[in-house]
C-alpha cells in the first residue's frame, strides 16, 4: 500500500471531526430556536416551494454527479492555469493561516444551496424548527467553519489541475487537480482532490471538494451532520478520526484501539466509510489483503462510487496475485480519475505478473511522464529495463525536481550495479558537488581499483562541499580503502588536515571489528589498529587519540597497566574546553569521559579499583562507573570497599544510600534494603541518579519478604511501575482481576507474553492458583527440560 494513500487518511478523519462543522451545528440550532412565531408561517410556505423545486434539483445533481465522475477530460492549458491560480492562492491562505483569504475562496452561499440540493435540511426540520436561515448560515460558516475546512495537514505549495468538467452555461466545473507538498519533516507528499467550482463576480470560488483517495466530500459529510446523524455518537466519531491518524503513522495497535470505540456504532455514512476505509487498509497492512473485501464492499454499499475503492481493490489483488482483476479494478479507478501516476504503477506490476513485459514498461513510463518526481516509477523501471534501455533511466532521474533525492529512494531497491551505474553518473552531471553523489563515485573508483582517481576526487569533495557534508565524502574514502592492504596507502593520501578526523574514523571501526569478533577467531582487526596507530604516531605525535588507541591495543593485549598509563597520558593531552566557545564543551567533556572510562576499566581489570578511585576524577563519575563493575562482576566485596572509601571521602552523597541499599538488595537482605531505598527515595527528587532502579528495587525488595506492601506501595508512586512487575505483585497477592487485565493488555492482538522474562513475574505466577492461565498465557521461550 502505498505511503500516499496512507497519509491521506489524516485529512478525511480531520473532516470527520471538523470542530468548526459541529459548532456550525450547534450555532443553527440555536439560531432556529430563537426564531419567533412570527417566521413559522413563513417557513411553511418556503419548505412547500423548496420542495417542489428539490424533486427537480436533485434529479439534476444526481446526473451532475455522474458526470462528474464519467470520462474525465484534459483541459486547455490556459483553463488549467486557471483553476490552478486560484488552488495555489488558497494553498498559500492555508499555509499562512489566513481565514480571511480562504473565506473570500469559499463560495458559502452555493454550499448551502447544495446541501439543501442533497435533502440534508429536510431530514432535519423536524428536529430542528426548519431550515435553517440562508444568511445565518453563510455568516456562520465564514466566522466559525472556514478554518476547519480545511485539517491542518491539508497543505500544499503547487496545484495541478489535469482534469476539468463544464456545466452547460460553463458557470459552474469540476476539476480533478493533483496538490503537492514538501516538507522538512514528512518530505514530498501528493493529494489528488476533486474540486466544485462556482464563477461569481469575483472569479473563480470553491464550494466543495473531495479527497479522491478517502472522500468522502465534504457536502456530504455536513448534511449528515445537519441531518442529526452523528447526535450522541460523537465520541465514535472521533474514535474514527483517531483510528485514521494512527494507521497514516503506522501506528496498528493505536488504530485497532481507535476503532475497537467506534465498531457495532451506528455512524453517518460518510464516516462509516471512512471507518470501512480504515479498516481496509490496516487489513493490507497487516498482510491479510483476502479479508480487506469484505470492508470495501461494505464502503462500495454506503458511498458508491468512491475512487479509493477502486484503487484498494487493485492493492489487494496484487497482493494476492490475481492479476487479471487488479487491472479491471484500475481500468474503473482511471475511469473516474482519468490518469493517475500511481495507479500507473499499480497497473505496471499487474502487468509484470502477467508476463506482458512490454506493457508493464510503458505503464511506468506513463507514471513518470505524469510525475518525474515520482519515485515509484524510475524503482520500477530500475528493476525491468534491460542493459540497453538503463540510458534512459539517467534521462529520467535527471527530470526530477530534486535528482539526490530522487537518487537516494531509488537505490533503496534490489541491486542492480550497471542501473545504479546510470543513475551515479545521471546524479554527477545533474548535481556535480553533490556529497552523496562524490562519495558514491569514490566508492566506485576504489572498487574498480582506481585508487588515483580515487585520491583526486576526495581532494576535490573535501573542498567544495560545506563543512557538515565533508564527514560524509571522508568516510566514503575511508571505509572504501579499509582493506588489509589498501588501509595505510589511503591513510598517507589523506590531506593532513583531514588526517586525525580518519585517523579516528577507521581506528573506531577497527576497535570495533576487534572487540565483536566471535568465538576467539582472529579477524586481523588488531594488527592493523597496530599499523594505523604507528603510521599515525609518526605522522600527528601529539595527537591525543594516538595515545588512546594504544591504550586500546595495550588492553586487547591485557597489558592493563600499561593501557591504564597510556589513556591518561592522552587524556592530560586533549584540548581544554573555552567558556566561549558554545559548540566545544560537550564535545570536549565527551573525549575526556572516553579517555577516562577506559582508564577506569583498565584499573578495575588490573585489580586497582580503588586506586582508581583514589587518583582519577571527577569523584563521582569514577564511583558510579566502579560500582556497576563490582556490581557486575558480583564482587560485593569489592563493591563494599568503595562505598566504605567513598562514604568516607564524600559522606553526603545520596549515591551513597543508593548502592549500599542496592548490595544489600543483591545479598538478599531485603530488610535492611527496603530501608535505605525508601530513605532514598524520600530525600531525592525525580531527576536523581538511579532514581529509576531504586523504585524498582525497593518494590521488589518489599513484595519478596511483605506482598501485600508491595500492593500499597504501587498507589503511592506517581512514576508508572513497570507491567511485569505490576503483574507479579497481583499475582503474588491472588488479584486475578488485576492480573488478568495485565495479561490481556500484554498480549493484546495475538502477542507473546513477554512478562515471563521477569524473575519475580515468573516466581509468583508459577504458583498453583495460576495453573489456567498458565495454560492460556503461555512460556513463549519455555526452559529446557531436564533429562531425569
Amino acid at each position: 500500500m502505498s505511503k500516499r494513500v496512507v497519509a491521506a487518511l489524516i485529512i478525511v478523519a480531520s473532516l470527520f471531526c471538523a470542530a468548526g462543522f459541529i459548532g456550525l451545528i450547534v450555532l443553527m440550532k440555536t439560531a432556529g430556536e430563537r426564531r419567533d412565531a412570527r417566521r413559522a408561517e413563513e417557513q411553511a410556505r418556503e419548505r412547500a416551494e423548496v420542495g417542489r423545486e428539490l424533486a427537480r434539483e436533485r434529479e439534476t445533481g444526481r446526473a451532475e454527479a455522474a458526470a462528474a465522475f464519467a470520462d474525465p477530460q484534459a483541459p486547455a492549458p490556459a483553463e488549467a492555469r486557471e483553476f490552478a491560480a486560484v488552488l495555489d492562492d488558497l494553498g498559500r491562505a492555508l499555509q499562512k493561516d489566513d481565514g480571511a483569504v480562504m473565506a473570500l475562496t469559499f463560495d458559502a452561499d452555493r454550499l448551502f444551496d447544495e446541501l439543501r440540493r442533497s435533502g440534508a435540511f429536510d431530514r432535519a426540520a423536524p428536529a430542528r424548527g426548519g431550515p435553517p436561515d440562508r444568511s445565518e448560515f453563510v455568516r456562520s460558516f465564514r466566522e466559525k467553519a472556514t478554518k476547519t475546512v480545511f485539517p491542518p495537514s491539508f497543505r500544499w505549495q503547487h496545484a495541478d489541475v489535469r482534469h476539468v468538467r463544464w456545466s452547460a452555461d460553463r458557470n459552474e466545473a469540476v476539476a480533478i487537480a493533483t496538490h503537492t507538498n514538501d516538507s522538512e519533516l514528512m518530505g514530498r507528499a501528493k493529494i489528488k482532490v476533486r474540486w466544485w467550482f462556482v464563477r461569481g463576480a469575483a472569479g473563480w470560488q470553491v464550494y466543495d471538494f473531495e479527497e479522491l483517495k478517502q472522500g468522502p466530500r465534504l457536502s456530504a459529510f455536513t448534511g449528515a451532520l445537519f441531518a442529526g446523524e452523528a447526535a450522541g455518537r460523537l465520541p465514535a466519531v472521533r474514535a474514527a478520526q483517531d483510528a485514521a491518524i494512527a494507521l497514516s503513522r503506522y501506528d496498528l495497535e493505536g488504530a485497532e484501539d481507535a476503532l475497537a470505540e467506534c465498531r457495532n456504532v451506528e455512524l453517518p455514512a460518510p464516516v462509516a466509510t471512512g471507518v470501512c476505509v480504515t479498516e481496509a487498509m490496516l487489513r493490507i497492512r497487516r498482510g491479510d489483503p483476502a479479508a480487506a473485501h469484505e470492508f470495501i464492499d461494505r464502503a462500495t454499499q454506503l458511498s458508491p462510487g468512491m475512487p479509493i475503492l477502486e484503487h484498494l481493490r487493485a492493492t489487494c489483488f496484487l497482493a494476492t496475485g490475481e492479476h487479471e482483476n487488479a487491472l479491471v479494478a484500475l481500468d474503473a479507478y482511471a475511469a473516474q480519475l482519468g490518469a493517475d501516476e500511481e495507479a500507473e504503477v499499480l497497473r505496471g506490476r499487474a502487468l509484470e505478473g502477467l508476463k506482458r513485459l512490454p506493457e508493464a514498461k510503458a505503464a511506468y513510463r506513463r507514471a513518470h511522464d505524469l510525475d518525474p518526481d515520482d519515485v515509484e516509477s524510475l524503482i520500477a523501471l530500475r528493476r525491468v529495463l534491460s542493459t540497453g534501455e538503463l540510458k534512459e533511466l539517467g534521462a529520467r532521474l535527471a527530470r526530477a525536481s530534486n535528482p539526490r533525492r530522487a537518487y537516494d529512494r531509488v537505490l533503496q531497491g534490489e541491486p542492480n550495479e550497471a542501473a545504479d551505474d546510470v543513475l551515479l553518473d545521471a546524479l554527477r552531471t545533474a548535481r556535480p558537488d553533490d556529497p552523496r553523489g562524490l562519495a558514491d563515485d569514490i566508492r566506485r573508483k576504489v572498487k574498480t581499483k582506481k585508487f588515483d582517481d580515487a585520491k583526486k576526487l576526495l581532494a576535490h569533495g573535501l573542498k567544495v562541499v560545506a563543512p557538515k557534508e565533508r564527514p560524509e565524502v571522508l568516510s566514503s574514502y575511508l571505509f572504501a580503502m579499509d582493506g588489509p592492504k589498501e588501509l595505510l596507502g589511503a591513510y598517507a593520501s589523506v590531506p593532513t588536515e583531514y588526517v586525525s578526523e580518519a585517523f579516528r574514523t577507521w581506528a573506531l571501526g577497527l576497535d570495533d571489528e576487534e572487540s565483536n569478533r566471535e568465538g576467539g577467531a582472529p579477524t586481523g582487526a588488531l594488527v592493523r589498529l597496530k599499523e594505523l596507530v604507528a603510521a599515525h604516531r609518526t605522522r600527528v605525535p601529539n595527537d591525543p587519540w594516538g595515545w588512546f588507541y594504544q591504550g586500546v591495543i595495550l588492553q586487547y593485549e591485557k597489558q592493563y597497566d600499561k593501557a591504564a598509563e597510556a589513556f591518561a597520558t592522552g587524556g592530560a593531552r586533549l584540548p581544554k574546553a573555552k567558556v566561549d566557545d558554545p559548540d566545544g564543551p560537550d564535545g570536549l567533556a565527551d573525549d575526556a569521559s572516553q579517555f577516562r572510562g577506559r582508564r577506569v576499566e583498565c584499573l578495575f581489570q588490573a585489580k586497582k579499583g580503588l586506586e582508581a578511585y583514589e587518583k582519577v576524577e571527577p569523584t563521582a563519575d569514577v564511583f558510579q562507573q566502579l560500582a556497576r563493575l563490582y556490581d557486575q562482576g558480583e564482587d560485593f566485596d569489592g563493591l563494599a570497599a568503595l562505598l566504605a572509601a567513598h562514604r568516607k571521602r564524600t559522606p553526603n552523597d545520596p549515591q551513597t544510600v543508593y548502592w549500599q541499599g542496592h548490595l544489600s538488595f543483591r545479598k538478599r537482605d531485603y530488610a535492611a534494603a527496603t530501608v535505605l531505598f525508601k530513605k532514598f527515595l524520600l530525600d531525592n527528587d525525580e531527576k536523581t541518579q538511579n532514581r529509576w532502579m531504586a523504585r524498582d528495587e525497593y518494590v521488589r525488595a518489599t513484595l519478596r519478604t511483605k506482598p501485600a506492601d508491595a500492593a500499597k506501595l504501587l498507589a503511592d508512586f506517581e512514576e508508572p511501575v513497570a507491567p511485569a512487575l505490576r503483574a507479579a505483585i497481583a499475582a503474588a497477592t491472588s488479584d486475578r482481576p488485576e492480573l488478568e487485565r495485565l495479561l490481556v493488555e500484554a498480549t493484546k492482538r495475538g502477542g507473546k507474553l513477554w512478562f515471563y522474562s521477569d524473575e519475580d513475574f515468573r516466581r509468583a505466577f508459577n504458583q498453583e492458583p495460576w495453573s489456567d492461565l498458565r495454560r492460556k498465557y503461555p512460556d513463549p521461550n519455555p526452559p529446557p527440560k531436564v533429562d531425569d
